[in-house]
């Protein structure tokens, strides 16, 4: 499909024509939403065969996540889902071609976060377009039974012993920050949202998963990041499906005409949107999919859990990287 946009990609793909209600575009976080990490990497087979019948009745299905790009691409090739991501919590939109926005934080935003994360006794990672790098100042993503380096270099990462320095110089994109537990991570995060540095603007300090929560660019999160994936598929924001767990969902879930909650989310991001699902152990994506878009089950099949990817949603291998997702999908480089 070369010398194609998302708009002609969705057309060429069967579509149907958008109906008085009719949903558009399906958005979906992974982390909490797709997957009981760090629990399982897995998406259960029910979802997969969910999104399968989506994507077959002619609706885009895009993810949108807190992870890189590259962690992404595992999710989005057993889901076959639309080769353009939003990553780093919105803050990098692509696809495995090109780059529709890559908002960076300033050089101080470096400093700040090893101040931080000496101050409250926190690990911190940096974000870039592509890559990501961990400053274990507290130990606490250590992983038992594997050493640090082990565990990093598996996911692409790489260890830093001094950010300023080994950073100096490259497009930071999303700060995070781990803490010991969930109750520190809320109770440190309380204190560091009231002295956010200038430079932060309008950025919220967000919490995720675990003992997790981030920062990105001013204007970055994943309710732009989809705002701007759906005006080049031609869909409305009232039309779109998203479907997340956390606070850095809460910008996504805010401009959508149909946002769900799954049933694993704090009180926060329950209160926000219009139905609960039920949780991610228990298949909560494929309860929604099949709520709010009846017309894509009607033909159920002998086997509902009968899917062409891989056994229990495991990520496929290096070897099938790349497979699927060979569109070129031109467009601006919204630096």
């Amino acid at each position: 499909m070369g010398g194609q946009g998302p708009a002609s990609a969705v057309a060429d793909a069967g579509t149907v024509p958008l109906g008085p209600a009719r949903i558009g575009l399906v958005a979906l976080d992974i982390d909490g939403t797709l997957i009981d990490s760090p629990r399982s990497d897995r998406i259960a087979p029910a979802v997969v065969d969910a999104v399968r019948r989506v994507r077959e009745a002619g609706v885009p299905v895009v993810l949108v996540s807190g992870r890189t790009h590259a962690m992404m691409t595992p999710y989005r090739d057993v889901l076959a889902a639309e080769p353009v991501l939003g990553s780093a919590n919105g803050a990098v939109v692509r696809d495995d071609h090109d780059i529709l926005r890559r908002a960076t934080l300033p050089a101080d935003a470096i400093a700040w976060a090893v101040r931080i994360a000496e101050r409250f006794d926190l690990d911190v990672m940096f974000y870039g377009v592509d890559d990501l790098s961990v400053f274990p100042v507290a130990g606490h993503l250590h992983e038992p039974g594997s050493t640090p380096e082990a565990r990093w270099t598996r996911v692409g990462a790489r260890l830093i012993a001094d950010p300023v320095r080994e950073l100096a110089g490259t497009s930071v994109v999303k700060l995070v920050f781990i803490a010991a537990d969930e109750i520190a991570a809320e109770r440190i995060t309380v204190r560091v949202r009231r002295e956010l540095p200038s430079w932060a603007g309008t950025s919220e300090l967000a919490r995720s998963s675990g003992g997790a929560f981030g920062l990105e660019a001013p204007g970055a999160d994943k309710g732009s990041a989809l705002a701007l994936i759906a005006e080049g598929y031609g869909v409305p924001l009232d039309r779109i499906l998203a479907i997340g767990d956390h606070e850095n969902d809460l910008p996504m879930l805010r401009v959508v005409g149909h946002p769900v909650a799954m049933g694993n989310s704090p009180p926060q991001v329950r209160a926000l949107t219009h139905f609960t699902t039920a949780s991610v152990t228990e298949d909560g994506v494929a309860l929604a999919l099949r709520r709010h878009l009846p017309w894509a089950f009607t033909d159920e099949p002998d086997d509902p859990t009968a899917s062409p990817a891989p056994p229990d949603g495991e990520p496929p291998g290096p070897e099938a990287e790349g497979k699927r997702h060979d569109q070129h999908i031109p467009h601006r480089d919204l630096r």
